[in-house]
């Protein structure tokens, strides 16, 4: 157990986020973009919650009168999710083990062994080491189980899914007009998911979305379009 961003966490054996989650080096700028963003009584959706840290940081930000969804199918990374929000005491934040796609059912997990890497593909940033079945489900369908909460921000990062998670939220954007997505995109993954990331931008600006990257020290910039297809490019957008 560590403190990070102001929260004890159970961390795994050997973490390799340990150090920057301690550190306050872990995505600093989201940080920054969800501080500024969430206010209580917010609704967020953390799809690819990993052991919680962005959960818990939302959850602090919205307060007792807001919800987060914590979506997050890996099973060790879904257990220390549970531990770190029973930890920190929070009532507020609802654990989902299902990873979020553009289908309901069954899929191959693919589990890596740097465990910020599991995903619905086979590579991401190298070779998975198994596989598992795990749940799948559309953030429309959960959403109508839930009653259609209104919902403020999303935040997706799951290795070259996001492409699917897209179209399976089709009508969660049209009932939160204003909503605001934080995206992962890794140009590279996105290609091996069998998606072009110029596609995929526009697929954002076409549902009328202002896509800009989100950087580390703070503040929002724009994409040029040498970066859009940059394969050393890892970084978060911001999507308004």
């Amino acid at each position: 157990v560590a403190m990070a961003s102001g929260h004890n966490m159970w961390f795994g054996a050997g973490s390799e986020c340990y150090l920057d989650m301690t550190q306050g080096t872990w995505e600093p700028g989201v940080i920054r973009c969800l501080e500024t963003a969430l206010k209580p009584g917010m609704v967020v959706l953390d799809v690819g919650a990993h052991i919680g840290y962005f959960s818990l940081l939302a959850a602090r930000q919205v307060g007792a009168t807001g919800r987060v969804y914590a979506f997050e199918p890996a099973p060790l990374n879904y257990s220390l999710l549970i531990r770190n929000i029973t930890l920190n005491g929070y009532q507020n934040i609802v654990p989902v083990q299902k990873a979020i796609s553009n289908h309901e059912g069954i899929a191959t997990f693919f589990l890596h062994p740097d465990s910020v890497a599991h995903s619905l593909l086979a590579e991401t940033d190298g070779k998975a080491t198994k596989a598992i079945e795990v749940e799948t489900i559309t953030l429309d369908r959960f959403l109508t189980t839930e009653g259609w909460p209104p919902v403020h921000l999303a935040k997706l990062d799951i290795e070259g899914a996001e492409p699917a998670a897209l179209e399976g939220m089709r009508g969660l954007l049209a009932r939160n007009r204003t909503i605001r997505l934080i995206v992962e995109y890794i140009p590279h993954i996105l290609q091996r998911s069998g998606h072009r990331p110029r596609r995929f931008l526009d697929t954002l600006r076409g549902l009328g979305f202002r896509v800009q990257m989100i950087a580390d020290e703070g503040g929002l910039v724009d994409l040029s379009d040498k970066l859009i297809d940059d394969p050393e490019l890892r970084t978060e957008l911001w999507c308004e």
